[in-house]
């Protein structure tokens, strides 16, 4: 087994110890202050976290059968909140009223996100299929969004009970061209967006 890079010697709670305030290190502080209420660093940060797992595994040949599910977790977690930043950035073009996404089922934010895709003409439809169908393979394995964080469903049952092997260079190859689909349609929408905010600034004028 590999030695874990970021293993630490054995420590007890013999003193008190806070998780704020500032590090020895400026570098592994974490300023939080400017992106708040913002998606795209939660978006990016999932991305990552999958990216740099990934990455270990492939390095170092091991412990991927216990880095699997965070693996995976993080690439779910990225996807499903991708899909509601972008349902709500495109029914915001359209001048669609509905409430926010809510819920972690993947499959109905991705039939509602299609939807706005295409009548924003985001996207062919062979893309959209091709996005649609890991969308469909990941919401397969984890419908609720527990299944790779728990393993027991609340009835009991042994979650991902029918996935024997998953792999990650498989996974990655999947998922990063939905990742960078949904990327570039952010991009396209914000640019529409300010193109519209301008044009309704611009007749608002007296």
């Amino acid at each position: 087994m590999p030695e874990r890079p970021f293993r630490q010697e054995f420590t007890w709670p013999s003193t008190p110890r806070s998780l704020h305030g500032e590090g020895s290190d400026w570098r592994l502080t974490a300023s939080l202050d400017w992106a708040r209420g913002n998606w795209y660093t939660r978006i990016l940060g999932f991305r990552i976290a999958a990216e740099l797992l990934g990455a270990y595994v492939g390095e170092h040949r091991g412990e991927q059968d216990v880095l699997i599910f965070p693996f995976l977790y993080n690439w779910r977690q990225h996807i499903e909140l991708a899909l509601k930043q972008l349902v709500i950035e495109a029914e915001k073009l359209l001048d669609v009223r509905k409430p926010a996404p809510t819920g972690h089922k993947l499959e109905p934010l991705w039939a509602r996100l299609r939807s706005l895709l295409e009548q924003s003409g985001h996207g062919s439809t062979e893309e959209l299929d091709n996005v649609g169908s890991a969308i469909a393979e990941l919401h397969a394995m984890d419908p609720s969004g527990d299944a790779f964080r728990y393993p027991l469903s609340l009835d009991g049952k042994p979650t991902l009970a029918a996935v024997n092997r998953l792999s990650f260079d498989r996974v990655t190859a999947a998922l990063v061209p939905v990742s960078d689909f949904f990327e570039a349609a952010d991009t396209a929408i914000s640019v529409a967006l300010d193109a519209k905010g301008d044009l309704e600034r611009e007749l608002a004028r007296p």
